[in-house]
């Protein structure tokens, strides 16, 4: 089982390899891996710093068969178009339509995948 310990060591890596973000991850009470934030300083942005952390992120969570969950916000100068194109290139779909699940309310949903032996 997935404990904040884990989370806490997680960002702390992250932190350690790219001082220049602010990254909120958190175990939600349905047990999902939810991003709260990810903020990039603009002078390091389009630098791969995003698509890295975000590898890292996806590792962990299929490592330990997290779902993931996020609502993308263009509150940091992004949009949200762009942030749902770049996360759907991480597995993420859209939490709507028939396939929605109403015990989350993000809007961004990704699936572990299965770990090859």
């Amino acid at each position: 089982m997935t404990t904040t310990d884990d989370l806490d060591a997680l960002t702390a890596a992250i932190a350690d390899k790219h001082g220049a973000l602010k990254l909120w991850v958190h175990l939600d009470a349905i047990g999902d891996l939810v991003l709260d934030n990810i903020v990039i300083a603009p002078e390091h942005r389009n630098a791969g710093t995003a698509t890295d952390v975000m590898n890292t992120l996806t590792a962990f969570a299929d490592e330990h068969h997290l779902r993931m969950a996020l609502t993308p916000t263009s509150e940091f100068g992004s949009s949200i178009s762009r942030l749902q194109g770049f996360y759907k290139r991480f597995g993420f779909t859209d939490n709507s339509g028939r396939t929605r699940d109403y015990a989350t309310r993000q809007a961004m949903l990704r699936n572990p995948t299965t770990q090859k032996p």
